[in-house]
């Protein structure tokens, strides 16, 4: 999908996603609500948070004062905004998830406890972040959950509650302690740079080692165990998706789960726009309720401390700046309800713990007009062609938005093809 990757919606887009009266839900296909349904936020009324409705939450973490002055063609919200100039929501329209939030958005719990502090419910000394010494006081970390229970309980409770995790709890731990982390929180998420980092899982990251399960053929997880022999599939866009599915099967999408990216080069790794983009949708394929961005370029050096200001990667700030027109063009349409069993492809393979080996995608029923979201998340992909079937045979064509084309459905049956692992297409079906 050269167009979205490259640039914003083209005019084959409409602001606002067509209505289609009249048009009732094939057979055998079922409409399920996103995780903790469209009126999760409104149990937060000192929220206003329309990250379920009308606005796709698109943040970015600790910005530096007001953040970069277009900041409104890249994000709606704030996270971890204690770095911002006081009173900066006043005259805002932006939200914020944070210690400053004084309008609207969230609180934040705490960033990666589960790296700082560990998992279990030890006695926690009082201490937040990493390099603290006795951070659990019997000197091992075993005291996350007791942590992270302790810091929600000094929050006012009348916002919704945000954490963030690291390594451990995304890709290493299991839902008996994602869960209990996840207890003191409304909304998680958890940062690992697939396209990134240099292999730092490897270097005893907390014990860490495992990073995401690979496709049908590999019976393991992918591991980091040698900087300089990289299994190449940890580079794959469609990670950023594996990580989410992960998360939501241990989480039993009773919570929103965000994804987190990054927008900067570390150890000689730098973002390629296309592979950036795609891993954007690839989480949002999967279920991802939110986006956040890693900014920060300190690792570069003479880099500018925030990649949307360094020039060196404007090709990603375009990406993310196409990424957010799109979503909020589209914000009604993710909200919506999933529509579970309206599609299958001819390529459809699964790993071992279920996530897609071959296309994934994601279907969602609009106001009676059905909208497919797919990406090929197969190890290696060239000018792949994958023929999508419609329940029910619905369809006349579909309209690939963003690249002012469409595709005859004949039969129930369309086809198209996948240039690259990057590759990614949006689908509107038209009745």
């Amino acid at each position: 999908m050269v167009g979205l990757m490259a640039g914003a919606l083209s005019s084959d887009v409409a602001s606002t996603p067509r209505a289609t009266t009249g048009v009732s839900l094939p057979a055998g296909v079922t409409l399920k609500p996103i995780d903790g349904g469209q009126t999760y936020y409104d149990k937060w009324p000192a929220s206003s948070f329309p990250g379920a409705t009308t606005m796709f939450p698109v943040t970015r973490w600790a910005a530096d004062a007001k953040g970069a002055a277009d900041d409104s063609t890249l994000i709606n919200t704030y996270l971890e905004d204690g770095y911002m100039t006081p009173g900066w929501q006043d005259d805002s329209h932006f939200y914020g998830i944070g210690d400053t939030t004084t309008r609207a958005g969230g609180e934040l719990v705490a960033d990666e406890a589960d790296q700082w502090a560990g998992d279990g419910w030890g006695s926690w000394s009082g201490q937040v972040g990493f390099g603290t010494a006795n951070m659990c006081t019997d000197g091992t970390l075993d005291c996350g959950y007791t942590a992270l229970k302790s810091l929600s309980q000094q929050l006012s409770g009348s916002k919704f509650k945000y954490a963030n995790f690291g390594k451990y709890a995304g890709t290493q731990g299991d839902s008996r302690n994602w869960l209990s982390f996840t207890q003191s929180t409304d909304v998680a998420s958890s940062d690992v740079y697939f396209e990134q980092e240099g292999c730092i899982l490897a270097q005893g990251w907390w014990g860490v080692n495992r990073v995401i399960v690979g496709d049908s053929s590999y019976s393991q997880d992918l591991r980091c165990t040698d900087p300089t022999n990289l299994d190449p599939r940890i580079r794959l866009s469609r990670n950023y998706g594996r990580l989410v599915f992960h998360e939501r099967q241990m989480q039993g999408g009773t919570k929103p789960i965000y994804s987190f990216n990054e927008l900067t080069g570390q150890d000689g790794n730098e973002v390629n726009p296309a592979t950036f983009t795609a891993g954007l949708w690839s989480a949002v394929i999967e279920g991802a309720r939110g986006i956040n961005y890693f900014t920060h370029n300190f690792v570069r050096p003479g880099g500018a401390s925030d990649s949307f200001e360094d020039p060196a990667f404007a090709g990603v700030k375009a990406a993310a700046q196409s990424f957010y027109t799109t979503a909020q063009s589209l914000a009604p349409v993710l909200n919506g309800p999933d529509a579970v069993g309206l599609v299958t492809s001819s390529a459809d393979r699964k790993t071992p713990d279920g996530d897609p080996a071959g296309p994934e995608y994601l279907a969602k029923w609009n106001s009676g007009h059905p909208y497919i979201f797919a990406h090929d998340a197969a190890d290696s992909v060239s000018n792949a062609s994958v023929t999508f079937a419609l329940a029910g045979s619905i369809g006349t064509s579909v309209s690939v938005l963003g690249e002012n084309r469409t595709i005859p459905v004949v039969n129930g049956q369309f086809t198209d093809t996948f240039a690259n692992t990057d590759s990614v297409h949006i689908y509107r079906v038209d009745l």
